[in-house]
C-alpha cells in the first residue's frame, strides 16, 4: 500500500514552539505527500516549512475566521480544508488513504510497518 497521504493544519508554529518539523519528519516516510492547511500567521512558520524541501509538502494558504469563538470549530474547519484537498487530488487513485497527524504529535519509526499493515487490512475489509 503506497497511497497514503498525510494532512494537518498549522498556524504560528514557530511563535508557539510547536514541534511541527519533527511531526512532519515522522509522517513523511509513510506518506506520498503531506497537505498542510497553513493559517495566516504572523511568524516565520512558512519559511521554516519551505526549508523542509526534502519532504513532499503541499501548503494550502488559509485564513482563520476571527469571529469564530470556539477554537474547536476553527481546528475542525482547517483540518477539513486539508482533508478535502487530498480527496480532490487523489480520490481517483487505487485505495487512497489519508493520515491525520496534529503538528505537535510524532510517529515512532518502529510503528511505520504496523501502520502500513493496518491500512492494508482496512483496504481488504473495504473500510473507509
Amino acid at each position: 500500500m503506497e497511497n497514503i497521504y498525510g494532512f494537518t493544519l498549522l498556524k504560528n508554529g514557530v511563535k508557539y514552539d510547536y514541534s511541527f518539523k519533527e511531526s512532519l519528519e515522522s509522517l513523511s516516510p509513510i506518506t506520498k505527500e503531506i497537505c498542510i492547511a497553513l493559517g495566516d500567521g504572523d511568524d516565520s512558520t512558512e519559511e521554516e516549512l519551505q526549508n523542509l524541501h526534502h519532504l513532499n509538502l503541499r501548503l494550502i494558504h488559509t485564513i482563520w475566521e476571527k469571529n469564530l469563538k470556539d477554537g474547536a470549530i476553527i481546528l475542525s474547519q482547517q483540518t477539513n480544508i486539508a482533508l478535502n484537498k487530498i480527496r480532490s487530488l487523489y480520490s481517483k487513485e487505487n485505495n487512497p488513504w489519508g493520515f491525520y497527524l496534529q503538528c505537535d504529535e510524532v510517529i515512532h519509526e518502529d510503528d511505520y510497518e504496523l501502520i502500513k499493515e493496518d491500512f492494508k487490512k482496512a483496504s481488504l475489509n473495504n473500510c473507509d
